[in-house]
């Protein structure tokens, strides 16, 4: 599945899958309480932090943060 986050478009295979795996790495919380909207929340926090620090966000969080809110 091809999903576009801000300007980069990140290729997820199978999102919920990715988000089982790693969801305690990318600190959201456990996923099937959080409702979309708190999903859309963090994903924004956590850009917006990476923003504000002038730091890239590499493809590993993108691919995170798109399957967080594609499974939402």
């Amino acid at each position: 599945m091809l999903f576009l986050l801000n300007d980069r478009i990140i290729d997820i295979d199978a999102p919920e899958a990715r988000l089982a795996r790693r969801w305690k790495t990318l600190g959201c919380g456990d996923p099937r309480v959080l409702m979309a909207r708190d999903a859309l929340e963090f994903a924004k926090a956590v850009i917006d932090s990476h923003s504000r620090d002038n730091a890239e966000i590499d493809d590993e969080l993108l691919g995170d943060l798109a399957s967080l809110i594609i499974s939402k």
